[in-house]
């Protein structure tokens, strides 16, 4: 009985730190999707001469491994809510990038993970690609072709 008492306060105390340390999500999640962002900036970079892409987030845990896998850089603008959209459009128009990444931890999983931040950006950006991952997803957007997107049928990003 002790033993068993034992095993669940140190499966929670695991639980707790593991929370308080890498937020409401899995720290591994963020490295991935940074971890694809660079590969397919990398992949970009080899096949076309393109502007800067621009890179979104919805959650400041990104920038931790922004900066530590990519030389110090941030992410150009965090988007949490829908009421933000007209700044990231004004920015995006005045930097005028080809190609925006949205590094994004949905706040409420179903549909496929697609959340209405996802749905407003592609309103006036064309989604290329979207890699998922179990709490995490990367959408690579086209700042310059837009067309109608089928979310079911969008292919994984690099």
């Amino acid at each position: 009985m002790v033993v068993v008492v034992f095993l669940i306060l140190i499966q929670n105390y695991n639980n707790i730190l593991g929370k308080l340390y890498s937020g409401p999500h899995f720290k591994g999640e963020y490295r991935q999707s940074v971890e694809l962002l660079i590969k397919d900036l990398n992949h970009n970079a080899s096949t076309t001469s393109t502007m800067p892409a621009m890179i979104i987030a919805n959650s400041d845990f990104y920038n931790h491994y922004l900066q530590r896998l990519m030389n110090g850089r941030v992410a150009d603008y965090l988007l949490t809510d829908t009421q933000q959209l007209p700044v990231l459009d004004a920015m995006i128009k005045e930097q005028k990038p080809t190609l925006v990444y949205f590094l994004e931890i949905p706040e409420v999983r179903g549909n496929g993970m697609i959340s209405i931040l996802d749905i407003e950006l592609a309103k006036n950006y064309s989604p290329l690609c979207r890699t998922r991952f179990v709490y995490g997803q990367v959408i690579k957007f086209s700042a310059v072709d837009f067309k109608q997107v089928d979310w079911q049928q969008l292919p994984s990003c690099i």
